[in-house]
């Protein structure tokens, strides 16, 4: 059986087109466990009725508002099946959702997926969520690790699904210093048995507003940009945090694993402690697995950065 662990707050306005879309899913055999972080809108009525409706539906309503993380923290523990999958309260799954990443999974930790992106009225944008950033997920899970703890995650837990035996037990608590749940699971799921990855669009993924990561345009200029964020320092320092974290909770992890993720938290140190050279000759050999890219095209914006803040 598959559970799907979903948190909602407030979300009234899309809630019934993902319950419905998760109603109808190919996979019939799963259970929804649906945490309520203390609405103020119909959200609970919606919840209410869909439970009534359906017996795989389960609902809980918090007493105290607990936040995104440790709501969705909440919600896995309240799951039974053997398989767990994350939704979001505003996405639209496919009807094959479940489907392709059961089938995906086989031996590994999790398997996760792509995306069509919306917005809040529906319509539909001419890029997949993979191409957001240029990246597309080749190679394997030291390619994925880098990606994931040298720039950030394009594996969403809304797309994703993992399996219960020991993952669970090694993925919570989710530290606190971790922002988005999502991230840390796929580096867990890379340590462990692996992470894999369609570029099948298996949902529709909601985004509100004029959203950043929705543009898909990087110029030479905006790169700089973002290398120069006055946030790196903090974000290498989290980072060396969580290298720390997969180190110290999964002891048991490939060797070859463990080697680069010491690799990548020297060169978090690097960063963090403005040791701009050593930083710039890590990035050149490992450019192509951090940034899941075929050339060389941001790499001097990039250096450019790192030369100015270090």
């Amino acid at each position: 059986m598959i559970s799907i662990g979903m948190t909602t707050y407030n979300g009234e306005r899309f809630l019934r087109e993902q319950l419905d879309s998760i109603v109808s899913q190919s996979v019939s055999d799963w259970e929804l466990i649906i945490c309520d972080d203390c609405s103020s809108d119909s959200t609970w009525e919606i919840l209410e009725e869909y439970e009534k409706r359906d017996s795989r539906i389960k609902i809980y309503k918090n007493e105290i508002n607990l936040g995104f993380k440790k709501n969705f923290e909440k919600a896995i523990s309240l799951c039974k099946g053997e398989y767990i999958a994350l939704s979001d309260q505003d996405d639209i799954w496919n009807s094959n959702h479940l489907e392709i990443l059961l089938e995906n999974i086989q031996e590994v930790t999790a398997s996760s997926g792509n995306a069509t992106i919306i917005d809040a009225e529906g319509n539909q944008a001419d890029y997949l969520l993979s191409e957001g950033d240029k990246y597309y997920h080749s190679g394997d899970d030291i390619d994925k690790l880098f990606t994931i703890l040298c720039y950030r995650n394009p594996f969403f837990g809304a797309i994703s699904l993992y399996r219960t035996k020991d993952f669970l037990n090694l993925a919570l608590p989710i530290p606190e210093f971790i922002t988005y749940h999502d991230l840390w699971f796929s580096a867990v799921a890379c340590c462990m048995s692996g992470l894999s990855y369609t570029f099948e669009p298996l949902i529709k993924h909601r985004m509100h507003g004029k959203n950043e990561s929705g543009s898909h345009h990087i110029t030479f200029l905006r790169q700089i940009k973002a290398t120069l964020n006055n946030d790196r320092k903090e974000f290498s320092i989290q980072r060396i945090k969580i290298c720390d974290e997969l180190l110290n909770r999964i002891p048991d992890m490939p060797d070859e694993i463990k080697e680069n993720i010491l690799r990548i938290r020297d060169y978090h140190e690097f960063r963090a402690l403005k040791k701009r050279i050593r930083a710039i000759k890590f990035l050149k050999r490992y450019y192509k697995q951090i940034f899941s890219t075929d050339n060389y095209k941001q790499f001097f914006s990039r250096c450019i950065g790192i030369l100015i803040s270090g």
